[in-house]
């Protein structure tokens, strides 16, 4: 997915429209028509995305840890001093571009020491 990991960071295009359509296009240049779709945590976003996109390509869908976007995920993302315990913060964090590699970049270590 756009911006995950090592893969590049273009200016625009993070919308889950587009990465299921960038995703549909992977499999068709893979050779797979059809294809079952599997995702967990941001990853079952896209999956879904896919899912109902391409209704007709997708075979099977998992989906796992992750609220539906326009079913939960805004309320549980907007900070609400009523409710701490429901603030998901990291999701409007990660939108801002270039902040978390800013943050952990050099400093992988301390972070991820499993």
């Amino acid at each position: 997915m756009r911006g995950f990991g090592d893969s590049t960071h273009p200016d625009a295009g993070y919308d889950m429209a587009t990465i299921a359509d960038d995703i549909a296009e992977l499999m068709t240049k893979l050779g797979h028509d059809r294809f079952h779709m599997c995702g967990e945590d941001w990853g079952a976003a896209a999956a879904y995305q896919v899912a109902a996109r391409y209704p007709d390509r997708v075979l099977s869908l998992v989906y796992q840890e992750m609220l539906l976007p326009g079913m939960g995920l805004e309320e549980w993302a907007t900070f609400n001093p009523q409710k701490p315990e429901t603030h998901l913060w990291h999701v409007a964090f990660y939108y801002v571009r270039d902040v978390p590699e800013l943050l952990i970049t050099g400093r992988e270590r301390e972070y991820f020491t499993w």
